[in-house]
């Protein structure tokens, strides 16, 4: 209803027909019982994860700016949500993405492709060819603001290859290696179980985060005989994630965990300072139920 308000308002003013509107999630379904119960059938994993059911996000554009020949399309190229910036930017505005305060301090240049050409129809093939996910090390519990998710050192990437195949690594011991029904959650659980805590008495209980699939074994191994660096999937035929054709394929994986190791190299990955939950959450109650800024004007952390 509000976004309908909001469509309805830029009509009125006349604003509609210059107008790009992207809706867009950041991440997948959250399918753990006790924050989340969503779902993320028929795919594999969900939020916290780099399975399919933790990265493949909906989205939709619209608006009438939109060329009427896109309307009702549906496109399933390569997309990053990095990729809006320089879209918006660049393709729709006709400006520069560069960031030269970035550069003279030494940062790297804008992740972002422009896909406005792909959007908008000019061009048939998504210029993204490579998206990077979770880089190595970063399920540490120091670092996760949830404890609970026992991944250990799973990164993945999803490669377009000349041809058409959508190929995936995905790396460590990851979590949620599951899949929901059509309808979830369906009553499986066992009554006597806690929401979302399974124990020993629980026969019955299903719980998402010890569902824990090994895809580099043995754990931590870097390359060499007997090393299995990761599950390999071809999306393309198997956007469930339930072939992992790592053995058949050891080259490829090789290929692809060189390119985990070069993107992770280049990293930016700045001192964020200290966890403050209940300043932030605090902060919330003070807003009324919204969030907003709450820490106090000091040095940046960049």
């Amino acid at each position: 209803d509000v976004v309908g308000d909001v469509v309805v308002s830029l009509k009125r003013s006349g604003l509609w027909d210059n107008t790009v509107l992207v809706w867009t999630s950041d991440n997948g379904a959250a399918i753990e019982l006790d924050t989340g119960a969503k779902s993320a059938w028929p795919l594999k994993g969900g939020y916290y994860t780099d399975w399919e059911g933790g990265v493949r996000a909906p989205a939709l554009v619209s608006g009438g700016y939109l060329p009427a020949s896109q309307r009702g399309r549906r496109l399933d190229g390569l997309i990053h949500i990095s990729d809006w910036w320089p879209s918006f930017v660049v393709g729709l505005a006709g400006g520069n993405a560069s960031d030269p305060s970035a550069a003279a301090a030494g940062l790297f240049p804008v992740d972002g492709v422009d896909q406005w050409g792909y959007i908008s129809g000019a061009v048939s093939t998504a210029p993204r060819t490579e998206v990077y996910f979770t880089p190595f090390g970063f399920d540490d519990p120091s670092y996760r603001s949830s404890t609970r998710n026992i991944s250990n050192n799973d990164s993945a990437i999803i490669v377009s290859l000349p041809g058409g195949a959508r190929i995936k690594l995905i790396t460590g011991a990851v979590s949620e290696a599951s899949w929901e029904g059509p309808q979830y959650p369906n009553g499986s659980r066992p009554d006597t179980a806690p929401m979302g805590v399974c124990g020993p008495e629980e026969s019955g209980c299903w719980n998402p985060w010890e569902s824990i699939e090994q895809c580099t074994v043995p754990p931590n191994c870097s390359g060499g005989p007997g090393c299995k660096l990761g599950c390999l999937y071809n999306l393309s035929a198997d956007p469930t994630e339930h072939v992992d054709l790592a053995e058949e394929q050891p080259a490829l994986v090789a290929e692809l965990h060189g390119k985990l190791l070069a993107f992770a190299a280049t990293l930016y990955d700045p001192d964020r300072g200290t966890q403050d939950f209940d300043g932030a959450c605090g902060q919330v109650v003070a807003n009324g139920g919204f969030w907003g800024p709450w820490l106090p004007n000091g040095p940046s952390l960049v």
